[in-house]
């Protein structure tokens, strides 16, 4: 049997959670948050883990369903948690969960984690709306992003 891309119509128990990636990945994400593996600056800037950095150019979002999430500036991409074990860990997902979290304690989580499959990720106009009500100079914070950028 393959595992299945596709969400089971309920998910009830461990064994729905590991037959669906879309469902592991919605655990994962909502379980195990980024800043477990990544270091973040106070205004939740960070370098991104992603790709070669050595100036903070991704912030950590936290997401209406309770997730952490990486946007890159620099890659204008989205990551999360489940990510992170996947490319940079380089581990088995299913195989991550079960050495961090036991099968109880999986179980007891998964009553909280939403698996409505409902888009969730904010859009970037979101991500620097909220991120303008964080910080108050946003120029501030770009140009501490990009500091070969030039100001106009």
């Amino acid at each position: 049997m393959t595992q299945s891309s596709k969400p089971p119509t309920t998910i009830t128990g461990i064994e729905d959670l590991f037959k669906s990636k879309r469902a592991l990945k919605q655990f994962i994400s909502a379980a195990i948050p980024l800043t477990n593996f990544i270091d973040v600056y106070p205004n939740g800037t960070t370098c991104c883990p992603f790709h070669e950095d050595s100036t903070p150019s991704a912030k950590i979002f936290n997401e209406k369903d309770g997730s952490q999430k990486l946007y890159c500036f620099t890659e204008h991409k989205m990551y999360s948690s489940y990510d992170y074990i996947v490319l940079i860990l380089k581990q088995d997902p299913k195989t991550f969960l079960l050495s961090e979290i036991s099968e109880e304690d999986i179980a007891i989580s998964m009553r909280t984690v939403d698996f409505s499959f409902e888009k969730t990720e904010s859009t970037f106009s979101e991500l620097i709306n909220d991120s303008a009500k964080r910080l108050p100079d946003m120029d501030r914070f770009l140009s501490c992003l990009y500091s070969h950028a030039i100001s106009i």
